[in-house]
């Protein structure tokens, strides 16, 4: 049994227009996890009442 809409053809076709042809640079993985760290800490600052 599936949950939600199964993928279409044309729904394949769009991602694969978008994705690949007209957004092919792949995210910087790195930076995104140094920003998570970075706003875990400040979080923390805020929850512990240090700002």
């Amino acid at each position: 049994m599936y949950f939600g809409k199964r993928k279409s053809f044309f729904g394949n076709i769009i991602n694969g227009l978008v994705f690949k042809i007209l957004f092919p640079k792949m995210a910087n993985w790195d930076l995104i996890q140094q920003d998570m760290k970075e706003d875990d800490a400040n979080l923390k600052k805020i929850l512990e009442g240090k700002q």
